[in-house]
């Protein structure tokens, strides 16, 4: 289940990459955070990949690698979390910043 989930993001975030009209990133001035969380998925599908062919000839090394893929996938999730959240902060900041500014209007007469 946990590697369907993985890949699904893998090719959420493939499918926003080729399409940056539908990308709120650039805007949000997150880029380089999110350059650290893009390839987050990849490596949570390799884990549970590895997990999976392991069981052929460890069980152990399956249970250690699946271990590590749900570690991987909470690590994976805070790093996604802060993303998400800086975005949500500039959002906030630049539409307050629209809302403070003094609304004086001289009228010309």
């Amino acid at each position: 289940m946990a590697l369907l989930i993985s890949f699904s993001f893998l090719v959420l975030y493939r499918y926003l990459e080729h399409h940056p009209e539908l990308q709120t990133v650039e805007r949000s001035g997150i880029t380089s955070h999110y350059e650290r969380i893009r390839l987050d998925p990849a490596r949570s599908v390799i884990i549970y990949l590895l997990s999976m062919i392991a069981t052929s000839f460890s069980n152990l090394v399956a249970g250690i690698l699946l271990i590590a893929g749900v570690v991987f996938h909470f690590i994976a999730y805070l790093r996604f979390s802060k993303v998400a959240h800086i975005a949500a902060k500039q959002k906030n900041r630049e539409s307050y910043q629209m809302t403070a500014r003094p609304r004086y209007i001289i009228e010309a007469r």
